[in-house]
This record gives C-alpha cells, sequence and structure tokens, in this order.
C-alpha cells in the first residue's frame, strides 16, 4: 500500500504486519465523521503490535468497509461504515453544492435543517441558509444590498446552540460560556440557543487569540 492510500483490505499487503491488520482500524466503532483516529503511520505500528502478540488473520471476514457515498475515501472526513460481506454497495453520489443556484442550495438546506440532519439549528425558526453554517473561517460573502442580504434579516430568525459555535471555533463549552458573560449574554447553558447576532459576537472574540 502505498503512503498516500486509504487502508483498504483490497489495497492492504496482508502478508506484511504493518498492514495486515490496518484494513481493520478504519471506521472503529463509535466513531463519527473521521474514521482513523490516529496517523496511517502510527495505525501501522499499532498493527505490528497486534502482529507481535499473536494475532493472524486465520479466517474469512464477516464484514466489510463500504466507502461514504459522497467524495473520495479520506482520512480527515470520510466516515463510511462497516456490513455484511455481500452487501451491495451503493453508488457514490457526485454531487457540488457550490455549482447549484442559490435558490436551490438554500431549499437544500432548508430541508436539511427541518429534518434535523443539521446539528445546533432550530428547525422552528428561520427558512433561510445562515452564514453561521459557512463557519468561522470561511471568505467573507460579498456585500449587497438585497432582500438575501444578512442584515435584512432579523436576528431573531435565527439560532444556533453555543456548544455548536463551540465544536465550531475549536474551543470548550467552558470557554465559550465564559466568553458569552464577556459579551453581556446571561445565557448560562451551551444546548441554549442563541440568536445570529449573539453568534457574531460570540465568533468573533473566540477567533481573538485567548
Amino acid at each position: 500500500m502505498s503512503v498516500d492510500e486509504f487502508p483498504l483490505r483490497d489495497n492492504s499487503n496482508l502478508d506484511d504486519p504493518e498492514e495486515m491488520f490496518l484494513h481493520l482500524l478504519v471506521g472503529l466503532p463509535g466513531m463519527k465523521g473521521a474514521p482513523l483516529p490516529f496517523p496511517v503511520s502510527y495505525l501501522r505500528q499499532v498493527s505490528r503490535r497486534l502482529y507481535d502478540g499473536g494475532a493472524r488473520l486465520v479466517a474469512d471476514p464477516i464484514i466489510e468497509y463500504h466507502p461514504p457515498r459522497t467524495g473520495d475515501v479520506n482520512s480527515m472526513f470520510s466516515a463510511g461504515t462497516w456490513k455484511p460481506v455481500g452487501t451491495a454497495k451503493e453508488p457514490p453520489i457526485d454531487v457540488d453544492i457550490s455549482r447549484l443556484p442559490d435558490s436551490i442550495r438554500k431549499e437544500l438546506v432548508r430541508q436539511l435543517i427541518a429534518s434535523g440532519e443539521i446539528p445546533g439549528i432550530d428547525p422552528t425558526v428561520g427558512q433561510d441558509i445562515p452564514d453561521i453554517l459557512r463557519g468561522p473561517n470561511a471568505p467573507e460573502k460579498p456585500k449587497a444590498e438585497s432582500k438575501s442580504d444578512p442584515k435584512s434579516v432579523p436576528a431573531e430568525d435565527l439560532r444556533i446552540r453555543v456548544r455548536e459555535v463551540a465544536k465550531q471555533c475549536g474551543v470548550s463549552n467552558k470557554t465559550a460560556l465564559k466568553a458569552l458573560k464577556e459579551i453581556g449574554s446571561d445565557v448560562k447553558s451551551v444546548n441554549a440557543a442563541i440568536d445570529r447576532s449573539t453568534a457574531f459576537k460570540l465568533y468573533g472574540l473566540l477567533a481573538q487569540p485567548r
């Protein structure tokens, strides 16, 4: 297996102690988002340790890894699933939403929010695409005076939970609550939903070196 390949049974050398169990360390139970808990170089050492400890592949597998339906198999972002051997693999979905018209993207996000697929967004409020979903490090959108201008959307029309802001900014829940207190908010729970105006202030404060 080359250094830039994602570890799968098909591309692993099962006679090599460092690759023998490598493909089994993908998508471990309880993991979401990224399938590898550590870099492949470290997991090679884990595979070697299992081999040195006496572990061997002595039976045919009864489960197999199924890559995600969207995008490439990637050690950072693609989760994938383990299913019984022989389960038909669904064809990948190759969709680039950046190429979709704005109206379709809005409807897509609206439906995802309504179905609960986007955590931290209250589906009972707001029907437009929140700029918050673009993340604090996203490139700034060109400003234009129109009905879709963020300034024309009432702050109370869009809410996001404190814990999601903390997650997107890469800080602890405790740090987010402390920052909320600094900007004058009386919110005391990370499960509370804050309006967009408060969220923008929180993003700005958390983006500063602390």
